[in-house]
Parts: C-alpha cells; sequence; structure tokens
C-alpha cells in the first residue's frame, strides 16, 4: 500500500494505493481519493473543432480530432470522499461515492451528494474505447431548491421555476467535441413539484 499526496484537476489530493498483483499482465488497483475539492469542468470540458473552448477568443486554427479509443492497461476500482465537485456553475457538496474502470470502460457506480438545498445521486458509463467516447448519464435528485437546480445546471432557462421538487435524468451520447456532442446527445428529464409553479 501506498499513501501519496497528488494533484487531480488542479486540486490536491490525499491517494491510498493497494494492488496485490501490480506484476500482472492486466493487474487491478485499490484507490482511495480524498480531498478539498475536485474541479470537473476543467478536468471533462467539451472542446471546440477549432480549439479549446475554454481559450481566451485566439484565433486557433489546428483541427482537433476526437480521443481514443484507449485501452486501459489495467483495472481499477476507487472510492472517494470530497467536500465539493464542481461543474461549471453547479456544485456537489459533501460528494461520496465510487467507480471502477475494466475492459477500457469507466463505470461509476454511485454519486451521492448534497444539492441545491436537497440530496443527488448518479450514476454513468464512459467507454473509453471508442474514438471520442461513448457515454450515458443518470441523475436523481431529491427535495430540490427547484429554483437553485435549474440555474446551476441549465443556467439559460434560470428563473422558469421555484419551489422544491424531484428531478430525474437520463442522457446518452458520443463525443467530446461541443459540436458533435450536441449532435449525438439524446436523454429524458422528468421534474415533479411538490410546491412552487
Amino acid at each position: 500500500a501506498a499513501n501519496l499526496n497528488t494533484k487531480i484537476g488542479g486540486e490536491n489530493m490525499q491517494a491510498s494505493l493497494f494492488s496485490k498483483n501490480w506484476r500482472a499482465p492486466q493487474p487491478r488497483f485499490t484507490l482511495n481519493l480524498q480531498g478539498e475539492k475536485l474541479d470537473a469542468w476543467n478536468l471533462f470540458a467539451l472542446t471546440d473543432a477549432q480549439g479549446d473552448s475554454r481559450s481566451s477568443g485566439a484565433n486557433v486554427v489546428r483541427a482537433v480530432s476526437e480521443p481514443g479509443p484507449y485501452r486501459v492497461p489495467f483495472d481499477v476500482d476507487v472510492t472517494f470522499e470530497l467536500n465539493s465537485i464542481v461543474w461549471r456553475s453547479a456544485t456537489l457538496k459533501q460528494a461520496r461515492g465510487s467507480f471502477f474502470i475494466r475492459d477500457s470502460e469507466l463505470i461509476l457506480e454511485n454519486l451521492d451528494a448534497d444539492f441545491a438545498a436537497g440530496r443527488l445521486r448518479a450514476g454513468a458509463r464512459l467507454d473509453l474505447g471508442q474514438q471520442g467516447f461513448s457515454y450515458t448519464v443518470e441523475l436523481v435528485g431529491r427535495k430540490l431548491d427547484m429554483h437553485q437546480s435549474i440555474s446551476a445546471l441549465w443556467p439559460g432557462f434560470s428563473g422558469t421555476l421555484s419551489g422544491r421538487g424531484d428531478l430525474e435524468m437520463n442522457l446518452s451520447g458520443a463525443g467530446t467535441q461541443r459540436l458533435r456532442a450536441r449532435q449525438n446527445l439524446s436523454g429524458t428529464l422528468r421534474l415533479s413539484l411538490e410546491q412552487g409553479s
């Protein structure tokens, strides 16, 4: 076992890493991550066809191809405890969960966190073995402040709902470039209000 201090997405993390068969052709590792914050937007933000979506307006002419396919030469089981996970304007607090990688596929088994004065659970699947990857995401929110939720997840619709309620969302898609991701994205969204409008 090894205890490490590392950076993920520019944020400091404490990691505990263990493996019984690290010399095997396809070794398996067990990893526990703990940290104050993970900026997932900086880690996973989409790119534009002409360059990085987070560039400061520079005229970049280099074409960007979709990443992958990748073969991950190991398996890993990960548990994590983070005080906050940030995705653009959405912040998940007291986040706990686990994911694993098998056969070049990353599967988020569970993510449980405080969000918008309620509770959010999530699961996801990311196939690294395809060029551009493919993914599915499931979100379930309970007892959420709907104004906070909509403002954080879909800023363009801020102010359209108020009160408290539940949210269920399923998404699937492929691509890391913004245009391709929009072309391939599909899903369903269900909102139910307990009180509000």
